[in-house]
């Protein structure tokens, strides 16, 4: 993802104990409030991509779901291959 493809672009601070402070349109556009949690995710070791907690739990819900219909694609695929049901 290059800097054309981001939908937002901030700048934030790293203070001297190691914390940022979320810009606020960033964190008006997240929803993301004090005392709630986000999950920071790093891309070769270079970018950091910032979720709200809740965000996360809902898109892992999802492709669970996603995962677990493909599966039963590829396990019926198989059997019928093999000729079982």
């Amino acid at each position: 993802m290059g800097l054309h493809d981001a939908h937002a672009l901030s700048v934030a601070t790293v203070g001297t104990k190691g914390q940022i402070v979320i810009p606020l349109d960033i964190r008006e556009r997240l929803n993301v409030n004090p005392g709630d949690k986000v999950v920071l995710l790093m891309r070769d070791n270079s970018a950091a991509v910032l979720f709200p907690m809740e965000g996360m739990r809902a898109w892992l819900d999802k492709m669970t779901a996603d995962f677990d219909e493909l599966k039963e694609l590829v396990v019926g695929e198989t059997k019928e291959k093999k000729g079982t049901k």
